[in-house]
């Protein structure tokens, strides 16, 4: 089990608002950090690296709990040699803000990532190259920090992976950094790189940062990358944040801009609209949306609706409008006080007063997006809403390919679903007991508040039980064949009753569901059946 660290309940309070003074021994480091304090659980961790540099250090924290200030202290204490700490870091966006961050606080950094957009050229990164193999021969000139994206670690004869790899015979690295680890789980040819990594630098320790994660993940990245020393968890509730879901009138958004609002964007639109308006008149927002003609489209509504709004999406992060549109926001400029986004927004925001987000879909990544998500909101303790706006067929869009993804999707329908408090629900999920509020009065949920009488009601139970009921049958009858996509024709035609939904193919997204979670299992000529009906 995670080492949960506990303090008391005046202690846990001031973890969420960042207010206990940090001890002397760092002081000069938080001031150039540009760190007023250390709560005592960063300082817990950051002792634990000072005295214990040798060891492995695997943490998770919830989003807004301050993870980077975990490797960029420890990165810049003094030291008799000069080394260099290398951070892996799966997003573009973030290692932009990082290495904007640090050389801000007159830290020398290093960055390094390839892809789309690119920013550094062919020129500037010859230089790099440059820099960095000088500073093997010479450690005075290697920067405190090299910023990367794990993809580097695909290609082994590039310069980079050459420049690591004498870095490390030299013995210049002070430690592997793997930041938001948890965005590389459905990423299956980047995270097997890591175990290669480690297994080709044993000396070099390395600390492993994620937000919320199950138990059985936080194991199983333990065991691939030889982690051996005990996780260390933060307490992951947000007693300021305040979930709600509530039902829309399923997928409905129009396409084009320009047009008048259908009956089913208006479902979405109105309890944003409410957010906005009575509850934060003057608050900031995000809303999550999956496609990136949608963001636009809600955003035209927004400011029709005299909310000044703006869509985000990755086309934007690259361009100079998206760039000032992303400033307006941050600096709370009354241009734009929602951002409609798709989930390049999921993380790397470092915006401590957005007093909303809502999702007006399905998060693609499940129950890990969602926690991931709403951590957006009121990271400067105040309080803020998380509302999740959801119809049938929402889960049933969402593409996983993986065992890992599907858990999470489930996970995160039983959330929706759940006939208990929502936080209890979303914290069991992470097997996180750590539960306390100030005051009887305090918000927590819809659920807790007696409001979900409207919720929507996902019966996944019935549904799987007349797919097993009607295979039963068919097998027993020798009337079963073919596979999911007629099977699923069947079942519609035999318990739809003309209605619009379940559609066939969130029959198909049933029946491999079934499939995954061994209720049913596939059929391959010359096996033996097992316990599991087959299709």
């Amino acid at each position: 089990m995670p080492a949960t660290f506990r303090t008391d309940a005046s202690s846990s309070r001031s973890h969420q608002r960042g207010a206990t003074p940090y001890s002397t021994p760092y002081a000069e480091e938080c001031e150039k950090l540009g760190i007023p304090s250390l709560t005592e659980m960063q300082q817990q961790v950051i002792d634990d690296i000072v005295h214990h540099p040798e060891l492995d250090q695997f943490i998770i924290a919830a989003t807004g709990s301050g993870k980077t200030l975990l490797y960029e202290l420890p990165g810049i204490l003094p030291s008799p040699t000069k080394k260099t700490t290398i951070v892996f870091i799966p997003r573009l966006s973030i290692i932009e803000m990082e290495y904007k961050r640090l050389a801000d606080c007159g830290i020398y950094v290093e960055r390094r990532h390839t892809g789309s957009g690119d920013i550094q050229s062919g020129r500037e990164k010859r230089l790099q190259d440059d820099r960095l193999f000088q500073a093997i021969n010479n450690p005075a000139l290697l920067p405190s920090f090299i910023l990367v994206t794990p993809h580097q670690l695909k290609f082994p004869e590039s310069n980079f992976n050459k420049v690591l790899n004498g870095l490390c015979e030299n013995d210049l690295v002070h430690r592997f950094i793997f930041d938001e680890i948890h965005m590389l789980l459905g990423v299956y040819e980047i995270l097997k790189q890591l175990p290669i990594l480690r297994e080709k630098y044993p000396h070099i320790p390395i600390t492993v940062l994620s937000a919320s994660v199950s138990l059985e993940t936080v194991n199983r990245l333990r065991r691939g990358l030889s982690i051996t020393s005990e996780p260390k968890k933060f307490p992951l509730d947000r007693p300021n944040l305040y979930y709600q879901v509530l039902p829309k009138s399923s997928q409905g958004e129009d396409d084009k801009l320009g047009v008048p609002t259908n009956p089913k964007e208006r479902s979405q639109i109105a309890p944003i609209i409410y957010l906005a308006r009575a509850i934060y008149p003057s608050g900031a927002g995000i809303v999550y949306s999956r496609k990136k003609v949608v963001c636009r489209r809600f955003a035209e509504i927004l400011n029709r609706e005299g909310i000044s709004a703006a869509a985000y999406d990755s086309d934007s992060r690259r361009s100079a409008e998206g760039r000032e549109i992303f400033r307006k926001w941050k600096e709370n400029d009354p241009d734009v006080r929602v951002l409609v986004s798709t989930t390049t927004l999921s993380s790397g925001v470092h915006k401590s007063d957005v007093r909303f987000v809502v999702h007006t879909s399905f998060p693609t990544t499940g129950i890990d997006g969602y926690m991931q998500e709403t951590g957006r909101a009121g990271r400067d303790g105040k309080p803020a809403t998380c509302l999740l706006l959801y119809a049938f067929g929402d889960a049933f869009q969402v593409a996983h390919s993986s065992r890992f993804q599907t858990e999470c999707i489930l996970a995160l329908l039983w959330l929706v679903n759940s006939t208990n408090c929502r936080r209890r629900a979303l914290l069991s999920y992470y097997e996180d007991d750590f539960f306390e509020y100030e005051s009887t009065n305090h918000r927590c949920c819809d659920v807790c508040d007696g409001m979900t009488s409207g919720r929507p009601h996902l019966e996944v139970t019935s549904l799987a039980g007349r797919v097993l009921e009607y295979i039963r049958d068919s097998y027993e009858e020798r009337q079963l064949s073919g596979g999911t996509q007629k099977l699923a024709q069947a079942l519609n035609k035999r318990f739809n009753g003309g209605r619009k939904e379940p559609t066939v193919d969130m029959w198909v997204k049933l029946i491999q569901w079934l499939i995954v979670e061994q209720f049913l299992e596939v059929h391959r000529p010359g096996e033996m059946a097992g316990g599991q009906v087959k299709v």
